[in-house]
């Protein structure tokens, strides 16, 4: 009788395994490990919508690789829903700035989207097209990270099953902007990676509350010089922190110098996010070297 209950544990614990697997994304370890703070490795650079600059375009995959080639970084994107119910990259609601299309994208098919091409920053025509998000987690299969900020019209069920049928879950990261939103994403998958807005401890809290595990949480802290009391509460608990200084911070430097910069490493911040990708990626790697740590890699991923 003993045996036999042995067995029945051995059985149902390879059941209840499979279950869980089928109902969740398998998750290779090193995602966490890439961004888990610590004194060995430097900070990295995420490229705002990609690193747009002169004849890249944001939300682009030909930025993406154009980033690439010049600065070690995750990348940043948007992405909004066409009237087909297709994610496509995009930041605003409407197509006029970045292409020349008209109209806003929840008015227009995928094929419509399809027709059009993108500006550059200066509103400069180019011959590059509105990627999808599949054809961007695709791309960034062995090249990056990318952080995803999905805009509101998006369901998260679908942002889910494009990163399944994709295999991507170990280069995506899920932007969400309250702790609501994060628990929503974690009930539909607990081992996703999932950025939150975490600007003071009771932020931290709330998004425990809701269900996000610690060691799935990527903190991102606001757009001016954090707090260290809060990078040291976050550390501690093994969660990198990411400061925005694309707009504000970045228009700061470009008219008082770089020291911004040098100001929030010294914090302990572990991402910058940027539309100065070039010139933050050099003031990292010096801050690497001089802290005597090694450059945290995206090939450290795969």
């Amino acid at each position: 009788m003993k045996r036999l209950a042995q067995i029945f544990v051995i059985v149902f614990t390879i059941v209840a395994c499979q279950s869980r697997s089928q109902n969740s994304i398998a998750y290779k370890p090193s995602l966490w490990d890439f961004f888990r703070p610590d004194s060995i490795r430097g900070p990295i650079v995420s490229a705002h919508r990609g690193g747009p600059e002169k004849g890249y375009p944001e939300n682009c995959l030909e930025t993406f690789e154009h980033t690439l080639s010049s600065v070690c970084a995750v990348i940043e994107c948007d992405v909004r829903l066409t009237r087909d119910r297709r994610c496509v990259l995009m930041h605003d609601a409407a197509l006029n700035r970045t292409s020349n299309g008209v109209g806003l994208v929840s008015e227009k098919t995928l094929s419509e989207i399809k027709e059009l091409f993108l500006k550059d920053p200066g509103g400069r025509l180019t011959n590059y097209r509105i990627p999808t998000l599949d054809e961007a987690l695709q791309w960034s299969d062995k090249k990056t990270v990318l952080f995803t900020d999905i805009k509101p019209e998006v369901p998260p069920d679908s942002v889910m099953a494009i990163i399944r049928r994709n295999n991507a879950a170990d280069r995506v990261v899920v932007v969400t902007y309250t702790a609501v939103e994060a628990g929503t994403y974690a009930a539909l998958d607990s081992n996703l990676m999932i950025s939150c807005n975490i600007c003071q401890p009771d932020d931290f809290y709330r998004v425990l509350n809701y269900g996000v595990r610690r060691d799935r949480i990527v903190a991102f802290t606001g757009t001016s010089v954090p707090d260290s009391a809060l990078i040291g509460l976050l550390h501690r608990n093994g969660i990198a922190c990411i400061v925005g200084t694309m707009g504000n911070l970045d228009k700061k430097a470009l008219a008082r110098g770089d020291a911004i910069y040098e100001e929030i490493l010294v914090k302990g911040t572990d991402v910058i996010a940027t539309d100065r990708c070039k010139a933050v990626g050099i003031i990292i790697q010096n801050f690497t070297i001089a802290t005597k740590r090694k450059a945290r890699c995206v090939s450290d991923v795969f």
